[in-house]
């Protein structure tokens, strides 16, 4: 999953380049959108935010004139398309990366269910989780538990399909459902 947040970035930056802007596309931390350009800020604004659309990007324009970007919906359908229902993952206990597995498992047996706000976000999460340094992966995944809590208090179970097929994905630990309990 490291190299589809990394697909993802260049996409953008090949999209921008396309449009005719410039500039720096580097991922933000936790809790926002997942990338982040200055390109509005030496460009056509709009343009690029027009291009970055068209291609399967949703687009914030943030007050310092910075764009916030995340993959749409069509992009999230892209690139889980891996998933279908019935997948889970295999959690190995004698790992130290069981936390992450189990929760992998748990969400994998939410169901696909359309996308929300929240949902989206929680994808752009998982993607980060993927990208961060293993000695910050715990931090990463306890405040990925918290959003989940957050949402399902709510009553919100979107997009945890999704996010734990890329979590299961990452890890190499996804099976056909068959072999796990």
């Amino acid at each position: 999953m490291t190299d589809t947040a990394s697909m993802l970035r260049t996409r953008v930056r090949d999209v921008i380049l396309t449009a005719g802007g410039r500039g720096f596309v580097r991922y933000l931390p936790p809790g926002g959108r997942m990338l982040v350009t200055d390109a509005a800020r030496r460009g056509d604004g709009e343009a690029i935010a027009s291009a970055l659309q068209a291609a399967g990007f949703v687009c914030e324009q943030e007050e310092s004139g910075l764009m916030a970007i995340s993959p749409g919906d069509a992009l999230i359908a892209e690139i889980t398309q891996g998933y279908m229902p019935g997948v889970r993952a295999q959690i190995s206990w004698s790992s130290p990366d069981c936390g992450a597995h189990a929760l992998a498992d748990r969400l994998l047996r939410c169901g696909s269910l359309p996308l929300t706000d929240a949902g989206r976000r929680l994808i752009d999460e998982a993607l980060r989780l993927c990208l961060t340094p293993e000695r910050q992966r715990g931090e990463m995944l306890s405040a990925l538990r918290a959003r989940i809590a957050v949402m399902l208090r709510e009553g919100d179970r979107s997009g945890m399909a999704e996010a734990g097929w890329l979590l299961g994905a990452y890890y190499g630990i996804l099976n056909d459902g068959r072999n796990c309990e």
